[in-house]
């Protein structure tokens, strides 16, 4: 399992809208834990052909910006590049939807 990186409000920008690449953001509770399989980040990485970054918020830390783009459930996993949303799944099952869906992504 691989653990996320955790955002805040100053690294947001850098780190997801100004992202050179592709970056996977897990929008959760402040009491939920992410961890993700290597295979759905091996799984990534090979549909874009260059490493996928992991990283997560903690909603309550980030309140304007989940509102900006919409996300109204939890835990929410959003597939970001050059700043705007690819794919996003809700719910438990989330990682595994990510994960078949990352076969028919290309950058």
């Amino acid at each position: 399992m691989t653990p996320f990186q955790e955002l805040n409000r100053d690294t947001w920008q850098t780190q997801v809208v100004q992202a050179q690449g592709p970056v996977l953001v897990d929008f959760q509770a402040p009491d939920q834990r992410t961890v993700i399989s290597n295979e759905l980040a091996i799984s990534l990485n090979r549909a874009f052909g260059r490493p996928v970054r992991l990283v997560y918020a903690d909603v309550s830390k980030l309140l304007d910006i989940v509102l900006f783009h919409r996300i109204h459930d939890l835990p929410t996993l959003c597939l970001f590049h050059q700043g705007r949303i690819l794919k996003a799944f809700t719910g438990a099952n989330r990682v595994e939807k990510m994960l078949l869906a990352s076969s028919q992504l290309r950058a």
